[in-house]
């Protein structure tokens, strides 16, 4: 009896686990093929009712209607797309294409995108750079150093400003965040130049990158 109330008990949390994980993200998805399949049949009939007054043969008009609803139904699927990044290239019926910056393509099913999350990162992206200095470094002068090289990159943009701050206690050094905005077709080469500006910047100026480093003690004779 304990067993069967025990099986019960965590069906009943698994399921109330997973209204609480899905739930939102399903009703999100009902949601849009809901508004999605009314706006296309107001766009079919708006449509039909244009072509009308064309002359134009009934299944020719039958036809562009149904390809207008299409085309705005699959704008409603792309509002929920997530979990791939890209620039859209092209829409069907039943893809979406998106690009990337290294010229690959990710080719998504739409059915695979309903209830999701669109984000959109617009033209322009933050580049994540980690560098790691001695703690008997001059804090405000390795930020000085980085702002700098900061500066002198034509990639790295001044607007939004570059953020450079101390960021993290690692085991052996202090780490410095580094994350400057770029566009998005610039992302691989400025993040190279950067690592290597730095590197340079702050070896000419005497500032300590010290490797990752372990102490290790033994405890006890050997035997």
């Amino acid at each position: 009896m304990n067993e069967q109330a025990a099986t019960i008990s965590h069906a009943k949390d698994t399921l109330i686990d997973l209204a609480i994980r899905f739930g939102p993200r399903l009703f999100t998805a009902l949601l849009i093929l809901v508004v999605g399949m009314f706006a296309s049949g107001w766009v079919s009939r708006w449509v039909t009712q244009f072509l009308g007054h064309r002359d134009l043969e009934p299944p020719l008009r039958l036809l562009l209607a149904r390809i207008a609803a299409a085309f705005l139904f699959a704008f409603f699927v792309l509002m929920a797309i997530a979990g791939v990044e890209g620039v859209v290239e092209s829409i069907t019926l039943f893809n979406t294409t998106l690009g990337h910056v290294d010229r690959s393509q990710v080719v998504v099913p739409n059915r695979k995108v309903v209830g999701e999350i669109l984000h959109n990162y617009g033209n322009i992206r933050q580049v994540e750079i980690t560098v790691g200095v001695a703690y008997d470094s001059d804090v405000e002068v390795v930020v000085e150093l980085i702002r700098g090289v900061l500066a002198a990159n034509k990639r790295v943009l001044q607007d939004p400003q570059p953020l450079v701050l101390p960021m993290q206690f690692g085991d052996s050094s202090l780490s410095i965040a580094v994350k400057p905005w770029v566009a998005v077709q610039d992302q691989v080469a400025a993040t190279g130049e950067i690592y290597a500006a730095v590197l340079a910047a702050l070896r000419a100026h005497g500032v300590v990158m010290p490797p990752p480093q372990r102490e290790v003690r033994l405890i006890g004779r050997p035997n």
